[in-house]
Parts: structure tokens; C-alpha cells; sequence
């Protein structure tokens, strides 16, 4: 793992799939021991920037890969429509379950745990809200389902 090409790796996923979607990034990454990690990175979307990573750790195993980011700071129109910090959010892919990759994500909204469905392209979500979501972002949560205290968002790419 320690000599994978990893920043040719970030660029063919950047050349086949985020340029598609008009995503760019800055992203370099640095090999670790296990693997790899990358600072103070700016995603935009058709050239606009939407959001800073401060940290982003990928832990490349033969069965188990994960995807940690730290301290998310949303800008632009995600910044302005929804709560702008975000602590981390991890991605899990398994081969135990392969046509799911887990999600886990807590910031100033509250917390998001659900999965992204390779099948399907279906992003599922139950997110606990935070007073602060409840509060000054109330019209997001009236687009979910409500179940017991948590809102379930589900959105189809």
C-alpha cells in the first residue's frame, strides 16, 4: 500500500468521474505508514468554491477502506443554505458488503448516519438535528421524512 501511485490515483478519479460532475480539487496527498493523508484542501464546483477540508485521511486495506475528513467548512451557496461546519465525516467501504459505502457525519446540523448505495446511486440518511438545524434551518428539515426524533433524507444522483 505504501507505494501505490496515490496522487495519479486522486487524478484518474479526478480525470473520470469529479470532472464529469464539474468537481476540481486540490487535493495532494502524502503517504503515511498505512496510508495517506492530505491538508487544507478546496473542492469547487463549476469553478466556485463549495468547500475546505482541513484534514483528509484514506486508509487503503485489502478488504476494509476508509475515507476520514476533518473539519469541513462549507461555503458558497452549501454554506449559506445549510449549517457551514462540519466536525468529520467518515466513509466505509467493506467488502462484506460491497454495494454499500457507510456514512457517518457530525457537525453543527447534528448527526448523519446512513450509506450510499453503488446500485442504486441512493444516498440514505437519518440525521439527528441539531437545535441550531431545528432552529435557523427548519425549511431542510420539512423536505425529509420525520421517524421517532430522527429525519430521514434520501436523494438519487
Amino acid at each position: 500500500m505504501f507505494f501505490l501511485p496515490k496522487n495519479e490515483i486522486v487524478s484518474y478519479i479526478d480525470t473520470k468521474f469529479l470532472q464529469a460532475e464539474k468537481i476540481s480539487h486540490n487535493l495532494e496527498l502524502d503517504n503515511k505508514f498505512f496510508g495517506y493523508t492530505g491538508k487544507d484542501t478546496n473542492f469547487l464546483y463549476e469553478k466556485n468554491s463549495v468547500a475546505l477540508v482541513k484534514n483528509i485521511e484514506i486508509n487503503p486495506y485489502l478488504f476494509y477502506n476508509t475515507a476520514t475528513l476533518n473539519k469541513i467548512k462549507l461555503q458558497g451557496m452549501a454554506g449559506s443554505v445549510f449549517p457551514s461546519k462540519i466536525e468529520n465525516a467518515t466513509a466505509v467501504y467493506s467488502v462484506l458488503d460491497p454495494t454499500k459505502i457507510l456514512l457517518n457525519i457530525s457537525g453543527d446540523f447534528g448527526k448523519a448516519v446512513g450509506y450510499f448505495d453503488l446500485m442504486s446511486f441512493m444516498v440514505h440518511l437519518e440525521v439527528t438535528p441539531s437545535s441550531t438545524l431545528k432552529r435557523n434551518y427548519s425549511f431542510i428539515l420539512k423536505n425529509m421524512k420525520k421517524s421517532n426524533k430522527k429525519y430521514i433524507y434520501e436523494y438519487k444522483l
